[in-house]
């Protein structure tokens, strides 16, 4: 008796796979040769393909997109959801997904089915045949720096916190004297928590009218939030503590909790309310309140002027982030995407083609400028320092590099009562190295582990300079510190220097 076509495909990928040629496999079916011929070829393509695992953090961010575009959607039942319009999400997170490991044409359509398989039945139950209007919003973990701890939401025990772990409600996020942690929902919102914060998620949704609800419990320490323009006034980003409520809509501040209790509320930028004993108060920018535990805020009072401040001022096409020795970064990225995790640091322009970074009292540590170049033209670079608002240090330089071709300027910083230095500055070639650790809408830049930040160093070009903001009134940084340009040292950089134009 003839087999049917299905059991001899069964039987000729398992011959294949066992070695033996298709050409000889084919001899055997002559009459099936048209139709299984192409099949074994992929076949045995795919069984050469490394296996696929794409990283949490990748699935954590598809995931975001995935709800994203359901939450556009009105097909939020099962009565009305619609099998087509649900692939075509799916296929635009997978081609993505599909991208990321460069594999040939000819394979996509077969392997493509198989995830679109997976992904139905372990994202269908939680997203397409959710029967309340209400969806669950999503928050994903990032570890900037030493160990963050977790709970988990059923027994309350802790674990270790991994990068692109999605954290529900319910949640407790510790972190340890040395220790950063960064949390970032579907809106884009970020909230940093520095060493000794504890910070619970109790509530997180996308409601009824598919706005973001974030609702936070900081029981002590300290943290950063940077909070996306809420237009829809139905959003929501609250932080409560052991003595106040702070709510905002858009908006970079500060929230400290000390073991007594006492709640301080600074704003960088935007307007945050904060709410204790029935009373309200409204904090601006540069501006401060206090809280004790039933008492009511105190009246805003205008934040003090830092001890110590550092610009990165980046000229030309091009776009820029700065590292910090604790792994946040506040930049920009080519494809628009800004983001502010540095506690008190704030990202403007100056003109038309000058991006600006400012960090309020930075940390002493390693610092890394990330440069990308938009086109092929020179783009200069100035570090400047100031204490109590006078300028102490300008150091400047430039690159010319070629179209989408990243750098790295990595150096050390160290700042005093009476002065502010730079020391091993090096430049390198990016070659696909992110120091940033940003969720974004199609993938989660990370810092890979195991990177030798000393590869691929090269020399500064000091041939051009920029013009510098301000001019240096005070200090004498000039050749106190410890300048390598080059991977061999052979190099003195003569950019960091005391006095300049008036910008």
């Amino acid at each position: 008796m003839k087999k049917d076509f299905e059991n001899i495909l069964d039987e000729s990928i398992k011959l294949v796979l066992s070695g033996e040629s298709i050409d000889s496999i084919l001899a055997r079916y002559p009459d099936e040769r048209e139709f299984l011929a192409p099949l074994l070829r992929t076949a045995l393509d795919i069984s050469h393909l490394p296996k696929i695992e794409p990283s949490p953090e990748y699935i954590s961010t598809s995931k975001i997109n995935l709800l994203r575009e359901i939450k556009s959607t009105e097909s939020k039942t099962i009565s009305g959801f619609d099998i087509l319009s649900a692939f075509r999400q799916l296929s635009s997170v997978i081609g993505d997904f599909w991208q990321t490991f460069s594999t040939p044409k000819k394979w996509s359509v077969a392997v493509t089915a198989v995830v679109v398989v997976v992904l139905f039945a372990s994202l269908g139950q939680f997203v397409f045949f959710k029967s309340s209007p209400v969806m669950a919003s999503t928050c994903i973990l990032q570890v900037l720096s030493g160990e963050v701890n977790v709970s988990d939401v059923d027994t309350g025990s802790f674990k270790t916190g991994l990068d692109g772990m999605i954290l529900e409600k319910g949640t407790q996020v510790k972190t340890d004297s040395d220790s950063h942690a960064l949390l970032t929902f579907n809106d884009g919102s970020t909230i940093k928590l520095e060493p000794e914060t504890i910070l619970e998620i109790t509530h997180l949704e996308i409601n009824e009218e598919g706005a973001p609800v974030i609702i936070l419990s900081q029981l002590i320490g300290r943290t950063w939030s940077s909070v996306v323009d809420m237009t829809d006034t139905d959003s929501r980003f609250e932080i409560d503590t052991p003595s106040a409520t702070a709510v905002v809509h858009g908006t970079l501040f500060t929230t400290e909790v000390t073991k007594e209790g006492e709640t301080t509320v600074s704003t960088t930028e935007g307007l945050v309310s904060v709410t204790a004993d029935d009373e309200e108060v409204f904090v601006a920018a540069n501006q401060q309140t206090k809280v004790s535990k039933g008492k009511k805020p105190s009246k805003p009072q205008d934040i003090p002027e830092p001890e110590s401040e550092v610009s990165i001022f980046i000229t030309g096409l091009a776009v820029g982030s700065l590292v910090d020795p604790t792994g946040s970064s506040t930049g920009k990225l080519p494809d628009g995407t800004e983001f502010n995790q540095i506690q008190g640091s704030q990202l403007s322009m100056s003109g038309v083609d000058t991006q600006v970074i400012t960090v309020t009292n930075p940390k002493n540590g390693n610092y890394k400028i990330a440069l990308r170049g938009l086109a092929e033209s020179t783009v200069q670079y100035l570090v400047q320092g100031k204490l109590k608002g006078e300028v102490v240090l300008n150091f400047d330089g430039s690159l010319d590099p070629e179209k989408e071709q990243d750098y790295i300027l990595d150096f050390n910083l160290k700042v005093t009562e009476e002065s502010i230095e730079i020391g091993k500055f090096m430049v390198k070639p990016m070659g696909g190295y992110n120091p940033e650790k940003v969720v974004k809408d199609k993938e989660v830049k990370e810092d890979p582990p195991g990177k030798n930040s000393s590869e691929n160093t090269t020399d500064i070009d000091n041939s051009k300079k920029e013009a510098k903001p301000e001019k240096v009134e005070k200090g004498d940084n000039n050749g106190q510190s410890d300048i390598d340009t080059s991977a061999d040292n052979q190099s003195d950089n003569k950019n960091q220097s005391q006095k300049g134009k008036q910008k």
